[in-house]
Protein backbone atom coordinates (compact mmCIF):
# COMPACT_ATOMS: atom_id res chain seq x y z
CA UNK A 1 0.00 0.00 0.00
CA UNK A 2 1.40 3.54 -1.15
CA UNK A 3 1.33 6.17 1.52
CA UNK A 4 -1.19 8.18 -0.03
CA UNK A 5 -3.79 5.28 0.01
CA UNK A 6 -2.92 4.72 3.60
CA UNK A 7 -3.34 8.94 4.78
CA UNK A 8 -6.62 8.17 2.60
CA UNK A 9 -7.84 5.53 4.85
CA UNK A 10 -6.96 7.35 8.21
CA UNK A 11 -9.14 10.50 7.28
CA UNK A 12 -11.89 8.36 6.46
CA UNK A 13 -11.79 6.29 10.11
CA UNK A 14 -11.06 9.74 12.09
CA UNK A 15 -14.59 10.94 10.43
CA UNK A 16 -15.93 7.68 10.85
CA UNK A 17 -14.90 7.88 14.33
CA UNK A 18 -16.77 11.51 15.03
CA UNK A 19 -19.93 10.96 13.12
CA UNK A 20 -21.92 9.55 15.80
CA UNK A 21 -20.90 11.78 18.14
CA UNK A 22 -21.68 14.53 15.85
CA UNK A 23 -25.11 13.46 14.70
CA UNK A 24 -26.40 12.96 18.63
CA UNK A 25 -25.18 16.66 19.21
CA UNK A 26 -27.45 17.81 15.76
CA UNK A 27 -30.50 16.06 17.23
CA UNK A 28 -30.42 17.14 21.05
CA UNK A 29 -29.93 20.91 18.87
CA UNK A 30 -33.23 20.12 17.48
CA UNK A 31 -35.06 19.13 20.07
CA UNK A 32 -33.51 22.20 22.26
CA UNK A 33 -34.77 24.73 19.49
CA UNK A 34 -38.43 22.68 18.90
CA UNK A 35 -38.83 23.17 22.93
CA UNK A 36 -37.77 26.91 22.77
CA UNK A 37 -40.28 28.02 19.94
CA UNK A 38 -42.76 25.23 21.60
CA UNK A 39 -42.86 27.28 24.87
CA UNK A 40 -42.73 30.96 23.67
CA UNK A 41 -45.90 29.39 21.12
CA UNK A 42 -47.59 28.13 24.48
CA UNK A 43 -49.88 29.93 26.66
CA UNK A 44 -49.07 29.32 30.31
CA UNK A 45 -51.44 27.92 32.33
CA UNK A 46 -51.68 28.45 35.78
CA UNK A 47 -53.45 26.69 37.93
CA UNK A 48 -53.11 28.26 41.42
CA UNK A 49 -56.49 29.96 43.01
CA UNK A 50 -55.84 33.70 43.33
CA UNK A 51 -59.12 34.27 45.02
CA UNK A 52 -58.77 37.91 46.58
CA UNK A 53 -60.94 40.93 47.97
CA UNK A 54 -60.50 44.37 47.19
CA UNK A 55 -60.03 46.73 50.56
CA UNK A 56 -61.26 50.06 49.99
CA UNK A 57 -60.79 52.42 53.29
CA UNK A 58 -64.21 54.03 54.51
CA UNK A 59 -62.30 57.43 54.37
CA UNK A 60 -59.01 59.71 53.88
CA UNK A 61 -58.68 59.52 57.21
CA UNK A 62 -58.60 55.91 57.76
CA UNK A 63 -55.71 54.07 58.81
CA UNK A 64 -55.00 50.11 57.93
CA UNK A 65 -52.38 47.78 56.94
CA UNK A 66 -52.29 44.64 55.19
CA UNK A 67 -49.90 42.21 56.68
CA UNK A 68 -48.14 39.29 54.38
CA UNK A 69 -47.65 35.84 55.56
CA UNK A 70 -44.16 36.45 56.00
CA UNK A 71 -45.03 38.62 59.01
CA UNK A 72 -43.98 41.93 56.73
CA UNK A 73 -46.93 44.57 56.58
CA UNK A 74 -47.71 47.53 54.44
CA UNK A 75 -49.77 50.28 54.80
CA UNK A 76 -52.89 50.83 52.62
CA UNK A 77 -52.99 54.03 51.04
CA UNK A 78 -55.45 52.97 48.08
CA UNK A 79 -57.62 50.39 46.89
CA UNK A 80 -55.46 46.95 47.21
CA UNK A 81 -56.33 43.35 47.27
CA UNK A 82 -56.19 41.24 49.95
CA UNK A 83 -55.43 37.40 49.30
CA UNK A 84 -55.33 34.22 51.03
CA UNK A 85 -52.90 33.99 53.71
CA UNK A 86 -52.52 38.14 54.45
CA UNK A 87 -54.49 39.74 57.21
CA UNK A 88 -56.48 43.10 57.27
CA UNK A 89 -55.83 44.95 60.42
CA UNK A 90 -57.57 48.52 60.78
CA UNK A 91 -56.27 51.12 63.54
CA UNK A 92 -58.68 53.93 63.14
CA UNK A 93 -62.07 54.09 60.71
CA UNK A 94 -63.11 50.84 58.75
CA UNK A 95 -62.71 49.37 55.82
CA UNK A 96 -64.79 47.50 53.10
CA UNK A 97 -63.83 44.25 51.62
CA UNK A 98 -65.99 43.11 48.60
CA UNK A 99 -65.43 40.46 45.96
CA UNK A 100 -67.89 39.53 43.20
CA UNK A 101 -70.11 37.73 45.50
CA UNK A 102 -69.86 39.20 48.92
CA UNK A 103 -69.03 42.31 51.13
CA UNK A 104 -67.35 42.87 54.87
CA UNK A 105 -67.21 45.96 56.83
CA UNK A 106 -64.24 45.91 59.24
CA UNK A 107 -64.23 47.89 62.02
CA UNK A 108 -61.36 49.73 64.08
CA UNK A 109 -59.30 47.69 66.39
CA UNK A 110 -59.10 45.41 64.18
CA UNK A 111 -57.89 42.31 62.64
CA UNK A 112 -59.10 40.06 60.20
CA UNK A 113 -57.41 37.26 57.99
CA UNK A 114 -58.27 35.63 55.05
CA UNK A 115 -56.99 31.81 55.11
CA UNK A 116 -55.93 28.99 52.76
CA UNK A 117 -59.18 27.61 52.45
CA UNK A 118 -61.36 31.03 51.36
CA UNK A 119 -62.48 31.34 55.05
CA UNK A 120 -61.97 33.87 57.56
CA UNK A 121 -60.89 34.43 61.05
CA UNK A 122 -61.88 37.50 63.10
CA UNK A 123 -59.49 38.34 66.09
CA UNK A 124 -61.54 41.36 67.34
CA UNK A 125 -63.21 43.98 66.47
CA UNK A 126 -67.05 43.92 64.35
CA UNK A 127 -66.97 42.64 61.37
CA UNK A 128 -70.55 43.48 58.96
CA UNK A 129 -70.89 40.17 56.33
CA UNK A 130 -73.38 40.85 52.96
CA UNK A 131 -73.12 37.25 51.52
CA UNK A 132 -73.99 35.88 48.37
CA UNK A 133 -72.11 32.58 49.11
CA UNK A 134 -71.70 30.09 51.63
CA UNK A 135 -69.12 31.09 53.88
CA UNK A 136 -67.21 30.05 57.01
CA UNK A 137 -66.27 32.76 59.52
CA UNK A 138 -64.07 31.32 62.97
CA UNK A 139 -64.36 33.84 66.07
CA UNK A 140 -62.88 32.96 69.08
CA UNK A 141 -65.29 31.04 70.66
CA UNK A 142 -67.45 30.52 67.80
CA UNK A 143 -67.45 28.81 64.49
CA UNK A 144 -69.74 30.60 61.73
CA UNK A 145 -71.59 28.98 58.80
CA UNK A 146 -73.24 31.57 56.73
CA UNK A 147 -76.02 30.58 54.37
CA UNK A 148 -75.93 32.23 51.06
CA UNK A 149 -78.13 35.38 50.90
CA UNK A 150 -77.21 35.98 54.88
CA UNK A 151 -76.50 39.39 56.08
CA UNK A 152 -75.16 39.55 59.77
CA UNK A 153 -73.04 41.58 62.33
CA UNK A 154 -70.02 39.61 64.32
CA UNK A 155 -68.80 41.33 67.26
CA UNK A 156 -65.46 39.51 68.65
CA UNK A 157 -63.87 40.79 72.51
CA UNK A 158 -61.48 39.29 74.73
CA UNK A 159 -64.78 38.44 76.82
CA UNK A 160 -67.05 37.08 74.22
CA UNK A 161 -68.44 35.88 70.40
CA UNK A 162 -71.70 37.60 69.58
CA UNK A 163 -73.62 37.08 66.40
CA UNK A 164 -76.52 39.19 65.25
CA UNK A 165 -78.51 37.88 62.17
CA UNK A 166 -80.41 40.57 59.91
CA UNK A 167 -81.27 38.56 57.33
CA UNK A 168 -81.58 34.82 56.33
CA UNK A 169 -79.53 32.66 59.13
CA UNK A 170 -76.63 31.62 60.37
CA UNK A 171 -75.62 28.50 61.91
CA UNK A 172 -73.14 28.92 64.93
CA UNK A 173 -70.96 26.95 66.90
CA UNK A 174 -68.88 26.93 70.27
CA UNK A 175 -65.34 25.42 70.42
CA UNK A 176 -66.88 22.15 71.61
CA UNK A 177 -68.94 21.53 68.73
CA UNK A 178 -72.59 22.43 70.16
CA UNK A 179 -74.54 24.23 67.73
CA UNK A 180 -77.56 26.39 67.24
CA UNK A 181 -79.28 28.18 64.23
CA UNK A 182 -79.73 31.93 64.33
CA UNK A 183 -82.23 33.57 62.25
CA UNK A 184 -83.05 37.20 61.22
CA UNK A 185 -83.97 39.23 64.12
CA UNK A 186 -81.80 36.51 66.58
CA UNK A 187 -78.34 37.39 68.27
CA UNK A 188 -75.61 34.95 70.45
CA UNK A 189 -73.66 35.79 73.26
CA UNK A 190 -70.98 32.87 73.66
CA UNK A 191 -68.86 33.78 76.14
CA UNK A 192 -64.79 32.67 76.81
CA UNK A 193 -65.62 30.61 79.85
CA UNK A 194 -68.01 28.34 78.10
CA UNK A 195 -66.60 28.44 74.43
CA UNK A 196 -65.19 24.45 74.91
CA UNK A 197 -68.51 23.22 76.51
CA UNK A 198 -70.00 20.27 75.26
CA UNK A 199 -72.88 20.10 77.22
CA UNK A 200 -73.43 23.76 76.16
CA UNK A 201 -77.28 24.43 74.75
CA UNK A 202 -77.11 27.01 72.34
CA UNK A 203 -80.40 27.16 71.67
CA UNK A 204 -81.37 28.36 75.49
CA UNK A 205 -78.53 31.36 74.92
CA UNK A 206 -80.71 32.59 71.71
CA UNK A 207 -81.86 36.40 71.82
CA UNK A 208 -83.86 38.84 70.40
CA UNK A 209 -82.06 41.76 68.52
CA UNK A 210 -82.93 45.10 71.14
CA UNK A 211 -83.47 48.46 70.65
CA UNK A 212 -80.30 49.20 72.52
CA UNK A 213 -78.20 47.00 69.82
CA UNK A 214 -80.76 48.86 66.51
CA UNK A 215 -79.73 52.19 67.95
CA UNK A 216 -75.71 51.65 67.99
CA UNK A 217 -73.25 53.78 65.63
CA UNK A 218 -71.95 50.33 63.89
CA UNK A 219 -75.55 48.94 63.37
CA UNK A 220 -76.73 52.42 61.93
CA UNK A 221 -74.26 52.50 59.87
CA UNK A 222 -74.49 49.47 58.12
CA UNK A 223 -78.55 49.57 57.61
CA UNK A 224 -79.21 46.84 60.02
CA UNK A 225 -82.52 48.13 60.76
CA UNK A 226 -83.50 48.21 56.77
CA UNK A 227 -82.61 44.70 56.34
CA UNK A 228 -84.67 44.16 59.67
CA UNK A 229 -88.02 45.81 58.05
CA UNK A 230 -87.23 43.66 55.00
CA UNK A 231 -89.49 40.43 54.01
CA UNK A 232 -86.93 37.63 53.63
CA UNK A 233 -86.97 36.51 50.22
CA UNK A 234 -84.47 33.92 48.64
CA UNK A 235 -82.75 33.45 45.32
CA UNK A 236 -82.48 30.16 43.59
CA UNK A 237 -79.63 29.10 40.87
CA UNK A 238 -82.37 29.88 38.55
CA UNK A 239 -83.12 33.20 39.30
CA UNK A 240 -86.87 32.55 41.09
CA UNK A 241 -87.06 34.63 44.10
CA UNK A 242 -88.98 32.82 46.99
CA UNK A 243 -90.78 34.82 49.64
CA UNK A 244 -93.34 33.63 52.05
CA UNK A 245 -95.05 35.26 54.95
CA UNK A 246 -96.81 33.31 57.86
CA UNK A 247 -100.37 33.42 57.65
CA UNK A 248 -101.87 32.63 61.37
CA UNK A 249 -100.81 29.70 62.56
CA UNK A 250 -101.63 27.34 60.14
CA UNK A 251 -99.30 27.24 57.18
CA UNK A 252 -96.23 28.64 56.04
CA UNK A 253 -96.49 28.13 51.78
CA UNK A 254 -92.97 28.19 49.58
CA UNK A 255 -92.50 27.24 45.98
CA UNK A 256 -91.09 24.31 46.35
CA UNK A 257 -92.82 22.65 49.38
CA UNK A 258 -95.69 23.50 51.88
CA UNK A 259 -95.55 22.74 55.74
CA UNK A 260 -99.08 21.97 56.64
CA UNK A 261 -98.97 20.89 60.51
CA UNK A 262 -95.68 23.01 61.67
CA UNK A 263 -94.70 26.74 61.36
CA UNK A 264 -92.01 28.59 62.70
CA UNK A 265 -91.86 29.48 66.90
CA UNK A 266 -94.69 26.31 66.98
CA UNK A 267 -94.85 24.73 70.33
CA UNK A 268 -95.10 20.69 70.51
CA UNK A 269 -95.56 18.49 73.70
CA UNK A 270 -93.50 15.55 72.91
CA UNK A 271 -89.88 14.70 72.44
CA UNK A 272 -90.42 12.99 68.89
CA UNK A 273 -93.06 13.49 66.30
CA UNK A 274 -93.88 12.11 62.69
CA UNK A 275 -94.20 14.63 60.08
CA UNK A 276 -95.41 14.40 56.51
CA UNK A 277 -95.78 17.68 54.22
CA UNK A 278 -96.16 18.02 50.45
CA UNK A 279 -93.89 18.76 47.40
CA UNK A 280 -95.02 21.47 45.06
CA UNK A 281 -92.01 22.03 43.16
CA UNK A 282 -90.89 18.41 40.62
CA UNK A 283 -87.49 19.61 40.40
CA UNK A 284 -87.11 18.70 44.70
CA UNK A 285 -85.83 15.03 45.05
CA UNK A 286 -84.12 14.98 47.49
CA UNK A 287 -84.98 16.32 51.60
CA UNK A 288 -82.48 16.72 54.14
CA UNK A 289 -83.91 17.51 57.35
CA UNK A 290 -81.62 17.73 60.75
CA UNK A 291 -78.93 15.42 58.49
CA UNK A 292 -81.20 12.68 58.02
CA UNK A 293 -82.89 11.78 54.32
CA UNK A 294 -87.11 12.52 54.22
CA UNK A 295 -88.72 9.73 52.77
CA UNK A 296 -90.02 10.83 49.29
CA UNK A 297 -93.56 9.70 47.69
CA UNK A 298 -93.18 10.58 44.07
CA UNK A 299 -96.77 9.61 43.22
CA UNK A 300 -98.68 11.14 45.91
CA UNK A 301 -95.57 14.09 46.23
CA UNK A 302 -95.55 14.33 49.82
CA UNK A 303 -92.38 13.82 52.11
CA UNK A 304 -92.03 12.10 55.73
CA UNK A 305 -89.73 11.51 58.23
CA UNK A 306 -90.23 9.09 61.28
CA UNK A 307 -89.31 9.95 65.14
CA UNK A 308 -87.80 13.94 64.73
CA UNK A 309 -86.14 14.63 67.21
CA UNK A 310 -87.78 17.76 69.88
CA UNK A 311 -87.24 17.21 73.37
CA UNK A 312 -84.83 20.18 73.77
CA UNK A 313 -86.56 23.31 74.69
CA UNK A 314 -85.55 25.09 71.70
CA UNK A 315 -85.38 22.75 68.68
CA UNK A 316 -83.97 23.83 65.41
CA UNK A 317 -85.13 22.18 62.36
CA UNK A 318 -82.89 22.51 59.32
CA UNK A 319 -83.93 21.25 56.15
CA UNK A 320 -82.62 21.58 52.85
CA UNK A 321 -83.69 20.73 49.69
CA UNK A 322 -81.88 18.95 46.40
CA UNK A 323 -82.78 18.43 42.41
CA UNK A 324 -82.50 14.79 40.97
CA UNK A 325 -78.12 16.05 40.73
CA UNK A 326 -77.99 16.75 44.31
CA UNK A 327 -77.35 20.45 43.63
CA UNK A 328 -79.14 22.80 46.48
CA UNK A 329 -82.46 24.26 45.91
CA UNK A 330 -83.46 26.16 49.27
CA UNK A 331 -82.18 25.78 53.01
CA UNK A 332 -83.69 27.28 56.09
CA UNK A 333 -84.77 26.56 59.21
CA UNK A 334 -87.63 25.85 61.47
CA UNK A 335 -87.46 26.42 65.31
CA UNK A 336 -89.83 24.73 67.34
CA UNK A 337 -90.10 25.12 70.83
CA UNK A 338 -91.18 22.61 73.64
CA UNK A 339 -94.00 22.84 75.92
CA UNK A 340 -92.63 20.43 79.12
CA UNK A 341 -89.96 23.00 79.99
CA UNK A 342 -92.65 25.85 80.16
CA UNK A 343 -94.18 26.69 83.72
CA UNK A 344 -97.73 26.44 83.64
CA UNK A 345 -98.97 30.41 83.80
CA UNK A 346 -102.05 29.41 86.20
CA UNK A 347 -101.36 29.55 89.92
CA UNK A 348 -101.35 26.66 92.48
CA UNK A 349 -104.21 26.62 94.68
CA UNK A 350 -102.36 27.10 97.45
CA UNK A 351 -100.68 30.08 96.44
CA UNK A 352 -103.86 31.48 95.86
CA UNK A 353 -104.92 31.61 99.51
CA UNK A 354 -104.75 34.80 101.11
CA UNK A 355 -103.99 33.61 104.46
CA UNK A 356 -101.20 31.71 104.36
CA UNK A 357 -97.70 33.43 105.20
CA UNK A 358 -96.06 35.30 102.69
CA UNK A 359 -92.31 35.11 101.97
CA UNK A 360 -90.11 37.72 100.04
CA UNK A 361 -87.89 35.80 97.15
CA UNK A 362 -85.21 36.97 95.07
CA UNK A 363 -84.52 35.34 91.64
CA UNK A 364 -80.65 34.31 91.12
CA UNK A 365 -80.43 35.26 87.37
CA UNK A 366 -78.17 33.70 84.84
CA UNK A 367 -76.91 35.38 81.34
CA UNK A 368 -74.61 34.20 78.80
CA UNK A 369 -74.34 38.16 78.58
CA UNK A 370 -74.01 39.22 82.19
CA UNK A 371 -71.86 36.62 84.15
CA UNK A 372 -70.48 36.80 86.96
CA UNK A 373 -67.24 35.05 87.42
CA UNK A 374 -65.70 35.19 90.88
CA UNK A 375 -66.65 33.31 93.01
CA UNK A 376 -68.33 30.49 90.75
CA UNK A 377 -71.86 29.44 93.25
CA UNK A 378 -74.22 31.73 93.71
CA UNK A 379 -75.36 31.47 96.96
CA UNK A 380 -71.90 31.85 98.26
CA UNK A 381 -70.89 30.83 101.53
CA UNK A 382 -67.42 31.81 103.08
CA UNK A 383 -65.79 32.92 106.60
CA UNK A 384 -63.63 35.73 105.10
CA UNK A 385 -63.95 38.95 105.68
CA UNK A 386 -63.30 40.23 102.28
CA UNK A 387 -65.23 38.85 98.76
CA UNK A 388 -64.17 40.36 95.84
CA UNK A 389 -67.04 39.85 93.50
CA UNK A 390 -65.95 39.75 89.29
CA UNK A 391 -67.92 40.01 86.42
CA UNK A 392 -68.44 40.29 82.35
CA UNK A 393 -70.71 42.09 80.07
CA UNK A 394 -71.58 42.93 76.36
CA UNK A 395 -68.99 45.28 75.27
CA UNK A 396 -70.34 49.12 74.48
CA UNK A 397 -73.62 48.27 76.66
CA UNK A 398 -73.57 49.54 80.10
CA UNK A 399 -73.06 53.28 81.44
CA UNK A 400 -72.53 52.23 84.96
CA UNK A 401 -73.22 49.61 87.14
CA UNK A 402 -74.95 50.10 90.70
CA UNK A 403 -74.72 47.43 93.98
CA UNK A 404 -77.18 47.81 96.52
CA UNK A 405 -77.90 51.67 95.79
CA UNK A 406 -73.72 52.37 95.10
CA UNK A 407 -72.19 53.01 92.22
CA UNK A 408 -69.02 51.09 91.37
CA UNK A 409 -66.63 53.98 90.82
CA UNK A 410 -63.67 52.31 89.44
CA UNK A 411 -66.17 50.73 86.27
CA UNK A 412 -65.43 52.67 83.07
CA UNK A 413 -68.48 52.82 80.65
CA UNK A 414 -69.14 50.33 77.89
CA UNK A 415 -66.10 48.35 79.16
CA UNK A 416 -66.52 44.62 79.48
CA UNK A 417 -65.27 43.70 82.51
CA UNK A 418 -66.25 45.09 86.92
CA UNK A 419 -65.46 44.36 90.01
CA UNK A 420 -66.89 45.05 93.79
CA UNK A 421 -65.16 43.81 96.99
CA UNK A 422 -68.04 43.04 99.86
CA UNK A 423 -65.92 43.98 103.19
CA UNK A 424 -66.65 43.60 106.40
CA UNK A 425 -64.44 46.65 107.74
CA UNK A 426 -66.79 48.69 105.67
CA UNK A 427 -70.09 46.72 107.09
CA UNK A 428 -71.23 45.91 103.85
CA UNK A 429 -70.39 42.20 104.44
CA UNK A 430 -71.98 41.15 107.39
CA UNK A 431 -72.82 37.91 109.30
CA UNK A 432 -75.41 35.47 107.76
CA UNK A 433 -77.06 35.95 104.49
CA UNK A 434 -75.72 39.46 102.50
CA UNK A 435 -78.13 39.89 99.41
CA UNK A 436 -76.31 42.26 96.86
CA UNK A 437 -78.57 43.83 94.12
CA UNK A 438 -76.69 43.92 90.88
CA UNK A 439 -78.05 46.40 87.96
CA UNK A 440 -76.72 47.47 84.67
CA UNK A 441 -77.25 51.14 83.24
CA UNK A 442 -77.22 51.98 79.82
CA UNK A 443 -77.98 55.97 78.24
CA UNK A 444 -80.42 57.44 79.84
CA UNK A 445 -80.44 55.56 83.45
CA UNK A 446 -82.30 53.39 81.87
CA UNK A 447 -81.63 49.36 83.17
CA UNK A 448 -80.83 46.99 81.08
CA UNK A 449 -80.10 43.96 83.01
CA UNK A 450 -80.50 43.13 87.48
CA UNK A 451 -79.57 40.17 89.17
CA UNK A 452 -78.94 39.12 92.91
CA UNK A 453 -75.81 37.81 94.16
CA UNK A 454 -75.95 36.03 97.93
CA UNK A 455 -72.94 35.85 99.96
CA UNK A 456 -73.59 33.29 103.60
CA UNK A 457 -70.82 34.50 105.63
CA UNK A 458 -70.26 32.60 108.57
CA UNK A 459 -68.65 33.10 111.69
CA UNK A 460 -65.91 31.21 112.98
CA UNK A 461 -66.10 29.61 116.38
CA UNK A 462 -64.99 31.24 119.54
CA UNK A 463 -62.49 29.03 121.40
CA UNK A 464 -65.48 28.75 124.30
CA UNK A 465 -67.27 27.24 121.60
CA UNK A 466 -64.29 25.25 120.69
CA UNK A 467 -63.96 23.50 124.31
Amino acid sequence: MNRRSWNNKKILKTFKDYLVPIFFVFIILILILNYIFWWESTPVVSNEDNSSFTTTLSSPQTEAYVEYNGGNKTKIEWDVSLYKSEKLQVVSESVKLSDESSTFHLNRLWELRFNEDKSFTLYSSDLWASVEKDINIEMRYAKIQASKGSVFSLSQNEVASTIYVVSWMVEVKNLAGSSTVLKKWEKIVIMRNNANDKSSDLSLSKESIDDYIKNEDWFLKNNGNFYLSQSESSTTATGVTNTWTLSGNTSWNQFYISFNNLFDDAEVSSDKMDITWTIIDDRVAIININGKSADINIQDKTFSLKELNTSARVNDIVYKLYDSNSTLLYKSVITLHNSKWSTSASSSWWATQWWLAQVQNYPIATSPLYQIITPKQNPYTTTENVVRIEGTLPARTVKKIVINDFQLQKFIANSTYWQYFANSEFGNLKPWVNIYKIQFYWEWDSIVYETNFTIIKEELPTSSEQQ
